[in-house]
Formats: structure tokens, sequence, C-alpha cells
């Protein structure tokens, strides 16, 4: 079970892929999400520890958004490939 310390928002998207994506209400950080892609699943912002470093990702999820400059390592598999 997830646990959260202050107060979070839900900011819900519909569509192809409906996404519940939590936020700070005091600094608008999102600090985790839950999509019906990924059903049962919990995301969470690694960015928000500040304490040991999280381990290196070895897989992307979001691709389709991504600005064209931005690479990530070929080791990194796709865990959904996305559509168009």
């Amino acid at each position: 079970m997830l646990e959260t310390l202050g107060e979070t928002q839900c900011y819900r998207i519909d569509g192809e892929n409906p996404q519940e994506r939590f936020f700070c209400v005091r600094c608008g950080t999102t600090v985790y999400w839950r999509s019906a892609a990924f059903a049962g699943l919990t995301g969470v912002a690694g960015g928000c520890f500040v304490q040991t470093p999280l381990p290196e990702p070895k897989v992307t999820v979001s691709n389709r958004g991504r600005c064209a400059w931005l690479t990530l390592p070929e080791d990194w598999a796709q865990a959904r490939p996305e559509p168009g």
C-alpha cells in the first residue's frame, strides 16, 4: 500500500489511456500516478526522494511526447510501444 505524508490532489486524464496523477498541493510536483495501461501498478516519481539515489532505470514508458533531442540508453526496454 502506498502511503503519503502531506496532502495530494488528483488530476484525472480521460481518453485512450486514462490516468490519475497525484500531485503535492503545496508545490505542484507530481508524486505518483496510475495508468489504465499498467493496471494494478503505481508509478512513483523517483526524483522526489532526497535519500540514497534510486538505481538507473532500465525501462522507459512514455515516449510519444518526448522531445526529439532527448535520447535514452539503447539498452533500456520500452514497457509498451505507443501507437503513432
